[in-house]
């Protein structure tokens, strides 16, 4: 494995993103707005760091 998605625990934050925005919103539906905005920027910065890790041009959300 790529140390720096290990250093970056890219494989986690996937994993927690897909619980709260996936599951928890789009299935079960008990997700509050407050929630729903913070796990957005955690995707924001998830997409910039995995864009980082693959050299992808600089287009920070």
């Amino acid at each position: 494995m790529n140390p720096e998605i290990e250093k970056l625990g890219l494989r986690d934050r996937y994993g927690a993103r897909e619980r709260y925005l996936h599951e928890m919103t789009f299935y079960d539906g008990i997700i509050d707005v407050e929630m729903l905005e913070r796990e957005l920027k955690k995707v924001k910065e998830y997409i910039n760091d995995v864009g980082r890790v693959v050299k992808l041009p600089n287009k920070s959300l």
